[in-house]
């Protein structure tokens, strides 16, 4: 019996992506690097901005200075987390509603815990139930971490109890790796046909009303 829904943050929750590139930008500019563009950006994230910082950044770039990008980034970061980012149209309504029906709802996202609890406070006001980021101990997706962290902390004994809901191949191989059941929404970092290329098996969510459906649709 399904009694959870975990959704990760970033391109599935919240469009996150002006608030990355203004601090990606912002410490790039700050070494005299030129500025990536938004969809550059976009098709690079997932896997932690550790990650998606190397695969931004030039080849020839030391690991001293790759450690200051990176800090500049976070100290930016951590004050304008939520300056532009905003929830995806509709998916207010449909956490909503999926409260109301008795799911709960988890969020788990590869930012700092206390960013992602600060950004699900302010755009998602008394919707989740329980946020869980990386830390110490916590390694970002795809390792399964925070799956096992999130079921301890609500309680959620049995995988078959719960659904992911993602958008790139990071979150899709995050819940294989947690041998939990998963949906892939299309209209976060990833297009649909991206997806495909990357093969990824999931069920594959074109709205947040899609996820609805499928959800009160597999309660009938």
């Amino acid at each position: 019996m399904l009694k959870a829904l975990i959704f990760d943050l970033d391109g599935t929750l919240v469009n996150t992506i002006p608030d990355l590139m203004d601090a990606i930008n912002y410490a790039l500019k700050k070494h005299n690097l030129s500025p990536i563009s938004p969809d550059k950006f976009t098709s690079l994230a997932g896997g932690g901005i550790e990650k998606t910082l190397r695969k931004v950044l030039p080849s020839e770039i030391g690991e001293i200075e790759y450690r200051q990008i990176l800090k500049d980034y976070i100290e930016y970061y951590e004050v304008h987390c939520d300056d532009k980012s905003v929830p995806y149209e509709g998916m207010y309504d449909v956490l909503k509603v999926l409260k109301q029906e008795g799911y709960r709802i988890g969020v788990v996202t590869n930012k700092r815990e206390d960013l992602g609890r600060r950004i699900i406070s302010k755009l998602y006001p008394n919707i989740a139930d329980e946020v869980v980021g990386t830390g110490p101990n916590v390694r970002p997706k795809p390792h399964y971490d925070m799956m096992n962290l999130i079921r301890n902390r609500m309680k959620l004994r049995r995988r078959k109890s719960i659904i992911f809901i993602g958008d790139t191949e990071a979150d899709n191989d995050f819940a294989k790796n947690a041998l939990i059941h998963r949906l892939i929404v299309t209209y976060g970092f990833r297009t649909k046909e991206e997806l495909i290329k990357k093969k990824i098996d999931a069920i594959f969510i074109e709205s947040p009303s899609d996820i609805l459906y499928f959800v009160l649709r597999r309660k009938k």
